[in-house]
C-alpha cells in the first residue's frame, strides 16, 4: 500500500504526526503559511496555468483561507493582429509592450491584496512576458532598438514593483514562482483543444521554441522557480472537466491540486525554517488580519 502523503508541521518543522494529507485540519494549518504571499505560475501557452490558478483558489477557499487569482487577460483584437502572420511584425512590439505594462499593474494590485492577508495567484508574471518578447526578437518580428526599449521599460517596472512590495510590507521571500512544465507537444495539443480561432495559427515548433526560451530565463530570478511537472497531472480529468470548457470553470482532480499545494507549502515552510521568529510573525500577522476583517 502506498504511504500516505504527510505535510511538515508549521509548529515544529518536523513530520506531522497528527494526521495525513488531506483529510485533517493540518492541511488548513499548513496552507496558512501561504496567506500573505504572491505566487506566480509561469510556463508556455496551454500548459494549464489558468486552470491550476483557479483550482488552487478554490482549494484555499474550501480550507477557509483567503485567496484570489489574476488570470491572464489580453486585448483580443490586439492579440489577433499580433498572431496573424500577415500583421505580426507590425504589431509584435506594441502587443508585447502593452501586455507587459498591464501585467506590471496587476502585480502591484496583487501586492496590495497579499498585504491584506490573501494568497494571490498570478497567471504569468513580468519575466514570463519577457520570454515571449525575446522569442519575437529571435524571429525577427521585433528589432534591436525595440528590444532595448522593452528591456529598459521592463527594468523600470520591476524596480517600481519592488518599491511597492516594500511599501506594503512584503518581503522578497513572500513571492514564489512556479514553472508549470509540460512537453511542447502536450501544450500544443491542449491549446488546439481550446478551439480558439486566434490560436489556430500556432505550430508545434513555436511551442518548442517557447519552452526553450522559458528554460533560459531561470537565472533571472533571485529565488529559482519551483518546478511542477504538469505533463501528466493536468490530463487526469473526468469528462466535462478540465479537458473541456473554459479554464476558469474547469475542475482538476484533487490529487493534482494537492500535489501543487504540497509543493508550495513545503517551499514556504523551508524558506521560513531558517528563521522561526519570522514564521511565528507570519502566523501572528495572519491572525491579526483575520481579526480585523471580522470586526
Amino acid at each position: 500500500m502506498e504511504e500516505p502523503k504527510r505535510v511538515p508541521s508549521i509548529d515544529s518543522g518536523s513530520d506531522n504526526d497528527r494526521g495525513v494529507w488531506p483529510h485533517n485540519r493540518n492541511l488548513a494549518d499548513a496552507a496558512k503559511t501561504l496567506c500573505g504571499t504572491v505566487i506566480t505560475l509561469e510556463g508556455s501557452i496551454g500548459v494549464g496555468k489558468t486552470t491550476l490558478c483557479c483550482n488552487l483558489v478554490s482549494e484555499m477557499t474550501r480550507l477557509g483561507l483567503p485567496a484570489c487569482c489574476h488570470v491572464e487577460k489580453v486585448d483580443e483584437e490586439h492579440l489577433r493582429l499580433f498572431i496573424d502572420p500577415a500583421t505580426r511584425k507590425k504589431f509584435a512590439f506594441s502587443f508585447q509592450l502593452d501586455t507587459m505594462l498591464q501585467r506590471a499593474v496587476t502585480v502591484r494590485e496583487a501586492y496590495g491584496q497579499a498585504a491584506k492577508g490573501s494568497c494571490v495567484f498570478l497567471d504569468r508574471g513580468l519575466l514570463g512576458d519577457r520570454v515571449f518578447c525575446l522569442q519575437q526578437h529571435a524571429e525577427g518580428n521585433i528589432d534591436d532598438e525595440q528590444m532595448r526599449v522593452y528591456e529598459s521599460r521592463l527594468k523600470k517596472e520591476l524596480e517600481r514593483n519592488a518599491l511597492v512590495r516594500r511599501e506594503v510590507g512584503l518581503y522578497e521571500e513572500d513571492e514564489t514562482t512556479v514553472y508549470v512544465d509540460a512537453k511542447p507537444e502536450t501544450a500544443y495539443a491542449r491549446t488546439m483543444k481550446r478551439d480558439n480561432v486566434n490560436e489556430s495559427v500556432y505550430t508545434e515548433d513555436y511551442f518548442r521554441a517557447l519552452k526553450a526560451k522559458h528554460e533560459e530565463f531561470f537565472e533571472l530570478y533571485n529565488r529559482p522557480p519551483l518546478l511542477l511537472d504538469w505533463d501528466r497531472e493536468y490530463d487526469l480529468t473526468s469528462e466535462g472537466s478540465a479537458a473541456e470548457g473554459s479554464a476558469e470553470e474547469s475542475v482538476l482532480p484533487a490529487e493534482a491540486v494537492e500535489r501543487c499545494l504540497t509543493l508550495l507549502v513545503g517551499d514556504r515552510v523551508a524558506t521560513c525554517a531558517v528563521d522561526r521568529d519570522r514564521l511565528r510573525a507570519i502566523a501572528w500577522i495572519y491572525r491579526a488580519r483575520v481579526s480585523a476583517r471580522q470586526q
